[in-house]
């Protein structure tokens, strides 16, 4: 196990979003790739690879780090599953349920470990979501189980760990 390439992602993702503070909670948002990256350890099968994508899965799209910078500091491997991982539908002036419609079309082509990492983003997002802004969590939880549910190829406990983190009260 390269536990190397699981340090330099971290120091990668915290240094990245060192300015960034988590809209609900108010804390470092570098905590919250933290969380993922942990969750992604409780899944069987997985590497530093899989863990280093978790790390590093919000960088290009919250902040100026390119994909190739991902790919250069951290191989093909890990930018392949970043880039999964990254938003790069957004249109400025696009609405939010067509964006979330188109962006929903891609995931059955995601591989089995974009679709694993983005289980354990989602867990670790609802809870703050549902417990501070109850209003967004109802458009929130529709949008991600719609989402879950055109997913194909993740491990199936951290699949229904994430269904579960949806089921609005």
């Amino acid at each position: 196990m390269n536990h190397k390439l699981i340090e330099k992602a971290t120091t990668f993702a915290t240094e990245a979003h060192k300015n960034q503070v988590r809209r609900l909670e108010g804390g470092p948002y570098s905590q919250h790739p933290i969380r993922v990256a942990k969750l992604v350890t409780t899944i069987e099968g997985w590497t530093e690879i899989h863990v280093a994508a978790a790390l590093l899965h919000d960088v290009v799209e919250d902040t100026p780090i390119t994909i190739e910078t991902i790919e250069q500091e951290f191989g093909m491997f890990v930018g392949e599953l970043v880039f999964e991982l990254t938003d790069t539908l957004r249109q400025p002036g696009e609405n939010r349920a067509k964006h979330k419609a188109r962006e929903l079309e891609l995931w059955p082509n995601k591989s089995t470990w974009a679709q694993n990492i983005k289980c354990c983003d989602v867990i670790d997002n609802s809870e703050s979501i549902i417990r501070l802004d109850p209003d967004f969590a109802v458009v929130y939880c529709k949008e991600v189980m719609r989402m879950l549910q055109v997913f194909d190829k993740a491990d199936k406990n951290i699949l229904e760990r994430a269904i579960k983190s949806i089921t609005y009260p």
